[in-house]
């Protein structure tokens, strides 16, 4: 439905900026919206896993989750970031030092 709309405003508006932006601005919505899907999808998946109820009654139970816990959503997600990071250096550092005292 968004290609079918991107293509009628780009063939109706040309170069009109406000059309552009507004183009912009729904591709950024649906970027946004897709994000979310993707997220509560995964933790409604989880519920299932967890509590062996259907997907929709998990999927509320998991949004109800995120909500009452944004705070540690939140928190996790950045350590986990941060710990990604180190992760690559540190794997990647070792590597480096193992092939230079293989070669040395």
């Amino acid at each position: 439905m968004f290609e079918y709309y991107r293509k009628n405003i780009e063939r109706w508006a040309g170069n009109n900026p406000v059309a552009k932006v507004l183009l912009c601005v729904t591709r950024y919505c649906l970027i946004c919206l897709e994000k979310c899907v993707k997220f509560l999808t995964k933790n409604a998946y989880i519920q299932v896993a967890l509590s062996n109820s259907s997907f929709c009654t998990s999927a509320m139970k998991a949004f109800a989750l995120i909500l009452l816990n944004a705070r540690r959503f939140g928190a996790v997600g950045t350590i986990g970031s941060i710990y990604m990071i180190f992760g690559v250096f540190f794997i990647a550092g070792a590597n480096g030092f193992y092939a230079f005292a293989v070669l040395s």
